[in-house]
């Protein structure tokens, strides 16, 4: 998504939530597999939210 202005919480918030709609419409397994089709995207994230968050609680 492109920003006028990325330091404007606002609009990030609008953008983030625009993102999570379309990615709820288009299916979380296809995005899963968009992700892990991206050379940068970190091998080590765990895409299931209550793995990924209890790892940073560990790290915490």
């Amino acid at each position: 998504m492109n920003f006028r202005n990325f330091s404007d919480a606002e609009e990030r918030t609008q953008k983030g939530l625009t993102a999570f709609d379309r990615a709820a419409t288009i299916g979380w397994e296809k995005i899963e597999a968009n992700l892990r089709l991206n050379p940068f995207f970190p091998r080590e994230v765990s895409l299931d939210p209550n793995v990924y968050f209890g790892d940073l609680h560990a790290q915490a």
